[in-house]
């Protein structure tokens, strides 16, 4: 068994992990069998050629079928509860200390402290995650997946055959969903009609609050936080129109900062986000 981590999966990749495999034991050639899903850098013309020259026997499932998932995400679930997860703090304090000796030694370690619960080398920060806290958009692919278009979040069915059955006519459809809007005289009820597919069990047009909530406590588990430029093109009005009086709590127990254009916490602030980051819920 063995484990390598890269910016890239590649067929490179791959064989420099069978290689570390291979290395750490000694069997007797001829007697491997390597299962895998049918991903490229597995069926690559170069990964093939080194399986044979290691004489190693590959084996892989029906493509659509996700069951190869499964032994290595319980591997690593053994690996963090044997040789990982090994300690239990006593108190807040211990835990506390425990923190920020870590992120110093992160950072003496040459690691950027770029979200509230992640440090990285420069240029490997995570896109995916980044994504989600800057709310882009992404596209969910798979069971259970989630998605964000141009403020609609849409849900993928759980149930596998359905999906299977799904993707092999994916047609549009119109999804419905009942809403009910207090619009000052009065609640007003309507229809919201949303484009969706056969494969989404779940379609919802994001509120105006709620867009703006969302703005600033998922911007803000950033280091660098939000940009005050970009909430008022998003929105239409100053941030300090929305949130002045949260912003002048906050500043006053020395939890956020204001400078240069942008918004975010400070180190006490960041050791205090859940509190601080609830702040901004309408």
């Amino acid at each position: 068994m063995a484990s390598i981590t890269d910016r890239h999966i590649t067929s490179d990749l791959a064989e420099r992990t069978l290689q570390k495999a291979l290395d750490s034991q000694h069997l007797a050639k001829g007697g491997l069998i390597l299962h895998s899903d049918q991903g490229s850098r597995y069926t690559s013309k170069a990964f093939t050629e080194f399986c044979e020259s290691v004489h190693v026997t590959q084996s892989m499932s029906k493509a659509g079928y996700p069951y190869d998932n499964a032994p290595m995400e319980r591997y690593f679930n053994t690996l963090k509860n044997e040789c990982t997860n090994l300690y239990e703090f006593r108190t807040e304090d211990e835990l506390y200390r425990m923190t920020k000796l870590t992120e110093r030694t992160l950072k003496e370690a040459g690691y950027i402290h770029y979200e509230v619960s992640n440090f990285a080398r420069r240029g490997y920060e995570c896109r995916h995650n980044t994504g989600y806290w800057e709310r882009d958009n992404y596209l969910g692919l798979g069971l259970g997946a989630a998605s964000l278009m141009e403020n609609i979040r849409y849900s993928n069915t759980r149930e596998l055959y359905e999906y299977i059955g799904g993707t092999e006519r994916i047609r549009g459809i119109t999804w419905r969903n009942e809403v009910t809007e207090d619009r000052g005289e009065g609640e007003y009820t309507y229809t919201d009609e949303i484009p969706a597919t056969n494969l989404h069990v779940s379609a919802e047009r994001i509120t105006r609050k709620a867009q703006i909530e969302e703005f600033m406590f998922l911007g803000l588990r950033m280091i660098e936080g939000i940009s005050r430029e970009k909430f008022e093109r998003a929105f239409g009005v100053a941030i300090e129109a929305v949130y002045y009086e949260v912003l002048l709590q906050l500043q006053q127990e020395e939890l956020v900062v204001k400078r240069a254009g942008r918004v975010y916490l400070s180190e006490k602030g960041q050791d205090l986000s859940n509190y601080v980051l609830s702040q901004f819920l309408l």
